[in-house]
Formats: C-alpha cells, structure tokens, sequence
C-alpha cells in the first residue's frame, strides 16, 4: 500500500475516487455542509496545483452525473459541476492565451461555434418579450442544460500524455460505481418512487433511463479498450447487466426501444466486438427481458407497454405529451421565426393552455419535447441552428469512425438523444448533456494520442 502511494498518480487517482464517494454521499444526504467542504478541500488541491487539469478532467464523470447541489443564487441552482466548469473556463481561456502555439482542430472550432449560435435567437426573443435580466437568467439556465460543457473539448487539448490512461480509468470508475449505487437502489428502494418506476438517485425514471443506456454504451467501449484484462471484463460485464436491468426497471418505453436499437448498431457496427460476445449479449437481452417479464410487477416496462397496446394509458404521460404539444403548437404559431426565450413561454402558456389544452392547467413549463421546447425557445431561426450543430457533430463522428471507439460511443448516445426527443427534452438534462460532451472530449483524446490530430 505505501509503495502504491508513494506513486504521485496513483494518490491523486485514489484523492478523486475518496472524492467520488464524497460527492455520493453529499447526493444521497442533501448536505449543503457536507457540499461546501468537499468543493473547498477541492478548490484548495487545485490552486496548490495539487491537481492539474488531467485531475480536474477526471472528476468531470461523477461530478456531472450525480449533480451535486450546492445553492441557490437569484433563482438559479449552482452545483459543484458547475463549479468545476467554472474552473475549466478560466484554465482553458488562461492556458489558449498563454500558449499562442496551441492550435484548435477546425472540426473542434466548427462544432463549438455552432454550439453557442444557436443560442443566440433564445437571448434576443427572451429580451423582445421579458427584458434584458430574464433573457440574461435563461440564456445562463440553457447553458447549464447543454452548451457550457462544450468546454470540454477545448480542455483536451491540455491533457497530459499520461492522462489518457487516466482518463480511462475515471470511466471506469465512473461506471461502475453508478452501477453500485443502481443495485443499491433496486434493493432499497426509496418510497418516493414515480410510480413504482426507478429512477435511482436521478429523480426522474426517464433521464435514469437514458442514463443507464449512455453507460451501457460506454461499457461497451471500454469492453473493447480493456479486452485484455480479465478482471475488468467481468466486471463490464456485470454494470452492462445492471444497465439493462435499470432500463427495464425504469419502465421507459422510449428507452427501452432506443435500447434495442443501440445494441444492434453495436453488435453489427463494432468490428473490435467478438462473434461471441455479440451471440453472448443477444443472449443475456432475451434472458433478462424474459426474467423480468415474470419477476417485475404491475408497474414495469412490459406492463406499461401493455397499457398503451389496449389503451389504457389514455389519461397519463402519452395524453399530457399531446396535449403539451398541441399547445406548443399554437404558441409556435404566434412567433416562429425566433420563439419566446429560454424558459420565458413558461409564463407566456397559460393562455394558450386555457384556450387549447384538455387535461392541462394553468400553464406548461415544458412540452416534454425536446424540438417542440427548441422551436418555443428559439423558432425556426435556432432550431435550423441546432440541427445545424448536430450534422457537424455527425459528420466529424463519421469521419473519425474507424478511428476512435469513443467516437462510436459518441454517435450511439447522439443517436440515443435524438430518439429520444419527442418524449423527453433529451439534450437537457444536466445528468445526460454533461456527460454526452465528456465522452465526445473522451474521443477526441483518443485521436490526439493516437497521432489522428
């Protein structure tokens, strides 16, 4: 044990695994001291250059998934992500300045002007309509949701030759230690349950959903980067159960179709997977969804679907999505070349919900759309901008195919988030969107050690 310390990167490794746990432990007892303390111990490592940017990065994981609290300022949630992005922010802008010889791909530079564009019709419109403060606090708040962990991509740039594996070994890390927490939640699960659905520490069963199904694309990546390593494999193999299970248990039906759909571009995309491991996975999908056919109750996946198939889910979450919809679309309808603002048609709905909505009251905060929410927020002017960001997403993934394994991690989650759409704002959850773009960053690091760029 002492000579494992006396290794530098092996005490920061086990400093942000103590940390991990720290940031549990703050999720699960909502302790703002406890919050507090963790971040401080942290700022304090940090500006003694205790941990460099390679560090900072590999914290990024749990940090992002967990979404530790911390407090609330004039109406927005500051969390210890947001902290670290914060940090990420003055270090990158710092380091770009000072080193005049760092050279941002054109790919890189491409994708991060398109991620802040789209933003701007959501500022303008949310100003035309509520003024300057409320167009400053939404333009912040879909940050927070998606574009600020852009950030992510340029930091990579400074990653140490080292942190490659450090890197990996944080994903690991990461995976299986939200797998723990999942089992720990099947087990002990908690009363305030969405209807008997899990959701784990995530509150909600969807984005618990699609979570489970972005480590499980992840799993499988480090399957591949980790296949010489028994030990390691099994234990892949143990979360990749895990994360189906927690699909399953979620009683997403979006998720649960999404699941199929990204198990069978990885088993037929993914040349470095085996024939046997693909005929294995195949097996343990129809296993685990036969077990859990017989051994779930009333509220799991098969029979929600079944709800829908005899229609009886006539007056819960498929109805609501119509009915936000229809009202969405009528918003729409009175400004769609530039929308109402990030956040701002919340308090501009409750005439449309009065005048159109049948189960709806008073007003909607979300369509639980991710296009309809865009199309509110920005128009047709921003929306065209974010599917403009996306096809240069997708055409850089493409391009890199063959080359990184996180890229094709990358592309199975945006195919994920893309599916997911019209049920769930699937680009905006601090849980997801994080974590998207750490992964992306994960693949350009790949490429940057392996000589591509």
């Amino acid at each position: 044990m002492r000579g494992f310390l006396a290794k530098r990167n092996n005490l920061i490794l086990l400093l942000c695994f103590l940390g991990m746990v720290m940031g549990y432990l703050v999720t699960a007892q909502s302790s703002m001291f406890l919050a507090i303390f963790a971040i401080g111990l942290f700022l304090i490592a940090y500006l003694t250059k205790l941990i460099t940017i390679t560090h900072l990065f590999c914290l990024i994981p749990l940090v992002s998934i967990f979404h530790i609290p911390l407090a609330s300022v004039g109406g927005l949630n500051i969390t210890a992500l947001d902290t670290l992005i914060f940090l990420f922010y003055i270090f990158v802008i710092l380091l770009i300045f000072m080193k005049k010889d760092v050279v941002l791909p054109v790919s890189l530079k491409q994708i991060l002007l398109c991620n802040f564009i789209f933003i701007v019709p959501g500022f303008f419109s949310a100003f035309y309509f509520a003024g300057l403060s409320k167009a400053i606090t939404g333009t912040i708040l879909v940050g927070k949701k998606w574009a600020m962990y852009a950030i992510f991509l340029p930091a990579i740039l400074f990653i140490s030759d080292s942190g490659w594996k450090m890197v990996q070994k944080a994903l690991l890390a990461t995976v299986l230690i939200v797998s723990g927490v999942t089992m720990y939640s099947f087990i002990f699960p908690s009363a305030d349950s969405a209807g008997g659905r899990a959701s784990s520490l995530f509150f909600n069963p969807n984005v618990f959903a699609v979570l489970m199904v972005m480590l499980f694309n992840v799993s499988l990546g480090l399957l591949v980067l980790y296949r010489r390593n028994q030990l390691v494999r099994i234990l892949i193999y143990i979360c990749l159960l895990i994360c189906l299970y927690g699909v399953i248990q979620s009683g997403s039906r979006t998720a649960s179709i999404a699941t199929v759909g990204i198990l069978l571009f990885w088993l037929f995309q993914a040349k470095e997977i085996s024939f046997k491991f693909k005929a294995t996975a195949i097996g343990l999908l129809v296993t685990i969804a036969l077990l859990g056919n017989l051994l779930l109750d009333t509220t799991s996946l098969f029979q929600r679907w079944t709800d829908v198939l005899d229609g009886r889910d006539s007056v819960t979450s498929v109805t609501f999505r119509i009915d936000a919809v229809q009202v969405a679309y009528y918003m729409f309808l009175d400004s769609p070349l530039f929308g109402y603002g990030f956040t701002n048609f919340t308090d501009l709905s409750q005439y449309y919900v009065a005048k159109y909505a049948l189960l709806l009251n008073q007003k909607i905060e979300t369509t639980d759309n991710q296009y309809m929410d865009t199309l509110l927020e920005t128009g047709i002017v921003g929306i065209g901008c974010f599917f403009f960001m996306l096809a240069v997403i997708t055409r850089h993934l493409w391009k890199q195919w063959n080359r990184s394994i996180f890229a094709k991690v990358t592309f199975a989650n945006l195919i994920l988030f893309l599916f997911a759409g019209p049920s769930m704002p699937s680009f905006y959850s601090p849980f997801t969107s994080a974590f998207f773009w750490y992964v992306f960053a994960v693949s350009f690091i790949e490429l940057e050690k392996s000589g591509v760029i």
